[in-house]
């Protein structure tokens, strides 16, 4: 299987959320198939200057090809911009310009991704609301996995996102508050999608006592184990079982059958630039919430 993994920034020494997660994920699925990151030669999130070599790279093992920004943030600029689509009524243009302001704008990076789309499988894009997600997307029908790397701001329910995550491939959630967001925002609740998390790398071996010695901690004695043991149990068939059981059942059935609903669907049509509505500028739209 052939992947790629699109993000914005990438590199051992870039620690971002999304951009971690996105090593996270490229490192991993690299033991079960042929993973290749495509990034910018950005390191500064808030400048995206240019400061990395465009071309060919290597990152603990993994392939990344990287491509340069075609300019920088302005932020005066970006910040006209913002109040315009978050404070007043505005057109699709001018969230489009949005985009563009925020960066980081990359054509070559989003012209290698359609270009290569036939050779893979599946490209995996990072957070939805940057240029190279937006456009990486429409650009890879049928190809294109979402992990929206989400927050509670007003640019979730902006007029072009939508579309985007309606006609992706699949979407990879963070927590089920997100899926809980975005479903309202956008109306995607036909995509397929999984609340996956972030990993956690687990030791092959662990050691008690050496944890305990590092961070000070007592080793309990046998009496006291067993002290505090009877009294959890005596203290468990009158209060701690019984008084919040039916709530926590109700709220596990619900999320199970709501992951079996999710596996079940089939996959919607692909976004393509001819159906989207995102591209006629003349559409007027005002700001949404959440």
């Amino acid at each position: 299987m052939k992947l790629a993994v699109v993000v914005q920034r990438y590199g051992a020494d870039i620690n971002g959320g999304a951009e971690l997660h996105a090593r996270y994920v490229a490192e991993r699925l690299s033991r079960h198939g042929e993973v290749e990151v495509v990034t910018t030669c950005a390191r500064d999130y808030v400048t995206w200057r240019n400061e990395r070599p465009a071309g060919a790279d290597e990152v603990n093992g993994i392939p990344v090809r990287r491509f340069p920004v075609r300019h920088e943030r302005r932020p005066e600029h970006f910040g006209r911009l913002s109040r315009r689509v978050f404070e007043h009524t505005h057109s699709v243009a001018d969230e489009l310009a949005w985009l563009e302001s925020e960066g980081p704008a990359s054509p070559a990076l989003v012209n290698y991704l359609s270009d290569t789309a036939a050779d893979r499988d599946f490209v995996l894009f990072f957070s939805y609301r940057y240029y190279h997600a937006w456009h990486g997307a429409r650009r890879t029908p049928g190809k294109a996995i979402l992990v929206p790397t989400a927050e509670r701001d007003p640019a979730v329910a902006l007029a072009i996102f939508g579309p985007m995550f309606r006609g992706v491939r699949a979407v990879m959630y963070n927590s089920h508050e997100e899926r809980a967001m975005i479903h309202a925002a956008a109306g995607n609740q036909d995509v397929p999608g999984v609340v996956v998390g972030v990993g956690s790398e687990v030791p092959a071996r662990t050691d008690a006592a050496r944890f305990r010695s590092a961070f000070g901690i007592k080793a309990r004695s046998p009496s006291t184990s067993a002290a505090s043991t009877r009294t959890r149990a005596a203290g468990s068939s009158s209060t701690s079982f019984n008084a919040t059981p039916r709530r926590s059942r109700a709220a596990w059935i619900s999320c199970s059958s709501a992951a079996r609903s999710c596996r079940s669907r089939r996959i919607p049509a692909s976004i393509t630039s001819a159906s989207s509505p995102i591209g006629t500028s003349s559409t007027r739209s005002r700001l949404r919430t959440c």
